[in-house]
């Protein structure tokens, strides 16, 4: 499986642009967008604010990188319209390939640190934590 780590780039702006109620509503269509494009067996979770957890079930880190890049086509091709108003949503994401002995938190941990490269290196980036070559010693 792959563990993955999503952030939605510049989340603030948008509650402090439109403020809460319009947040509120980009984060229901943020995840019903994902959800729409994700297999059933897939499991998203909102982990607080705008950071969600994905765990991609079956999946090697290659085709995850490939879904989280076509979601990402997806969102920008549909954006929130509220009140009149097209509110665009962008995401970065880190992406961990779970390794047979590793803990499922290790794992998000590996992907919670490739977003934060993501975030660093421009946002609206998908970026990939290779795992350890000797995790056991």
């Amino acid at each position: 499986m792959c563990c993955v780590m999503v952030d939605l780039d510049d989340f603030k702006s948008v509650n402090d642009q439109y403020g809460h109620p319009v947040g509120d509503a980009a984060l229901l269509h943020f995840s019903k967008t994902l959800l729409q494009h994700l297999r059933h067996a897939d499991v998203l979770a909102r982990l607080g604010g705008d950071e969600f957890a994905l765990v991609l079930v079956n999946t090697l880190s290659t085709d995850a990188l490939r879904v989280l890049e076509h979601l990402q086509r997806v969102l920008a091709a549909s954006p929130l319209t509220i009140h009149g108003t097209s509110v665009r949503l962008r995401f970065s994401a880190g992406v961990a390939d779970r390794q047979v002995h590793e803990s499922l938190p290790d794992a998000l941990a590996r992907a919670d640190a490739a977003l934060l490269d993501a975030k660093r290196s421009g946002k609206a980036l998908v970026r990939m934590h290779m795992a350890p070559e000797n995790p056991g010693g």
